[in-house]
């Protein structure tokens, strides 16, 4: 009788216990995760001891480790880099290398539209530029301005020369001739010398024409803006495309983003731009997969719902996720920092 009066004693004890400890395991206060079975007399103790631990620490505040994390849910993941190649100038199609499904590498040659126009107007602009540089490198103008000077002062000097042993040999009219004959070579040389600047300047403006045509070549040139996969091919080699319209999509899923909207009512802006944040991404057939990622960027405005927009960054070097797929954010604040889980 005794014996089954201990063991009601004991039952009623064990499921006070264990009422105690749900309720300081649900506020965060414990963090037993697990009651280890234990023999009949161990186990008397243990009860005992779990009692007291949980008496004890009910009492005091929960540590930032054990806070749970903000889970933002309904977030969707999207494209990071995506671009529509359209046709810069009108013209035929003359070359096209590329096919939907194809992966395509940064400045990767894709497409041509007709360029026979353009690269003959390159060529006359690099003639034009090859005349010009010829012309303002040349000194030859200014070499022999300048001699022409010397000369008519060296001739000036000995007439005066002249003049002074003999007054009666040259006239004062011949002189003033010969003064006059000095500056028109000193002011050949000043004009000499203006016109290799003017040929430097026009040096300068066949160099942005041939630049401008040579612009109008690479212009009729499909190239890939970066590393991705072609998903949309819009036109056909050998036909007519006009100005502006698109001809070949391109995305990239080596990196993804993740969009969701976080309740203002629980964090600020700031206070999630500053915390740790794990992507819970929803697979096929209900699958679900943990990854790390950053934040790209935190919206300062408070949407009329009382929300603001967050957008995260993964690594998507495995394809493992897809765009269109659903996720949700955990957030890890300073008021609530834990460990990421693993995968």
């Amino acid at each position: 009788m005794a014996r089954n009066d201990r063991r009601t004693l004991g039952s009623t004890a064990r499921g006070d216990v264990e009422e105690a400890f749900r309720a300081a395991r649900d506020n965060g206060r414990i963090r037993i995760a697990r009651l280890r079975p234990m023999g009949c007399r161990g186990r008397q103790v243990g009860w005992s001891t779990l009692l007291l631990a949980v008496l004890f620490t009910t009492g005091r505040p929960a540590t930032a480790q054990s806070a749970p994390a903000q889970r933002v849910t309904d977030c969707l993941v999207t494209l990071e880099r995506r671009v529509e190649l359209s046709a810069q100038h009108a013209g035929m199609l003359t070359l096209l290398q590329v096919e939907v499904g194809d992966q395509v590498e940064q400045d990767q040659l894709l497409g041509l539209i007709d360029e026979r126009a353009a690269k003959q107007q390159e060529a006359v602009a690099a003639a034009e530029l090859e005349a010009a540089e010829s012309e303002a490198q040349n000194e030859l103008r200014v070499q022999a301005a300048v001699k022409t000077a010397e000369l008519a002062a060296q001739e000036l000097k000995i007439m005066e020369q002249i003049r002074e042993s003999n007054p009666g040999a040259i006239s004062p009219l011949e002189i003033s001739k010969q003064q006059l004959k000095m500056e028109h070579a000193r002011l050949e040389v000043l004009v000499a010398r203006r016109a290799v600047a003017l040929a430097v300047i026009t040096m300068k403006a066949k160099e942005a024409q041939h630049r401008l045509a040579s612009l109008e070549v690479q212009d009729r040139r499909l190239t890939a803006p970066f590393r991705g996969l072609v998903t949309s091919v819009r036109r056909k080699q050998g036909e007519w495309v006009s100005q502006g319209e698109p001809m070949l999509r391109i995305i990239s899923i080596d990196r993804l983003l993740i969009e969701g909207y976080v309740d203002a009512a629980l964090h600020s802006p700031r206070e999630i731009a500053n915390s740790r944040v794990q992507a819970d991404v929803l697979l096929t057939r209900g699958k679900r997969h943990k990854t790390p990622c950053t934040i790209r960027f935190v919206s300062p405005e408070i949407e009329p719902n009382n929300s603001f927009r967050v957008v995260v960054e993964i690594d998507n070097s495995e394809r493992k996720f897809f765009p269109g797929m659903s996720a949700d954010l955990l957030f890890w604040t300073s008021e609530a920092e834990a460990e990421l889980d693993g995968n």
